[in-house]
């Protein structure tokens, strides 16, 4: 915390003659709050980030608003969007496709092909102790290994 207190400190005891001698100057006197005006031009990276920004889809410059859903959730979205910043929003009602009801139909006529996709996970439920004997076992294959032989294929089993 000192050291923030010293560079306002140092800056107000700088700046204050300054801003005496040139009233007008001063008044104009902005800080560029984007950090990467401050790294060097030529270094790749920020190279590389340069180009991501020309690109508005791959942006690498993003927010996140998390909201509870409400009747106004338009609205909100809407007044987002005004925003100069903003180039585009995605709320979770973009992640349903269009014509949500005929493709379910198609999944369903799919599911005669493939059978039924399930997500039933009622399965074999597998103990604490057999988890623990089913590493034990990769643990004691994997110390048989040669040290020498890593990067040839690995047959466990």
């Amino acid at each position: 915390m000192k050291n923030v207190d010293f560079d306002v400190s140092l800056a107000a005891l700088v700046g204050e003659p300054i801003c005496k001698k040139f009233p007008k100057e001063a008044q104009e006197i902005n800080f560029d709050a984007n950090r990467l005006n401050l790294q060097d031009p030529s270094n790749e990276s920020v190279q590389t980030y340069r180009d991501l920004l020309k690109n508005s889809e791959t942006s690498p410059w993003e927010a996140i608003l998390i909201t509870k859903f409400d009747n106004n959730f338009d609205l909100k979205k809407k007044e987002i969007e005004s925003l100069p910043l903003v180039n585009k929003t995605i709320s979770i009602h973009d992640f349903l496709p269009n014509q949500q009801e005929d493709k379910l139909i198609i999944i369903d006529e799919i599911s005669l092909l493939m059978g039924q996709l399930t997500t039933d996970q009622s399965g074999k439920i597998i103990s604490f102790d057999e988890k623990i004997s089913a590493a034990q076992e990769l643990m004691s294959k994997v110390e048989k290994l040669p040290s020498d032989n890593l990067d040839k294929e690995l047959k466990l089993f």
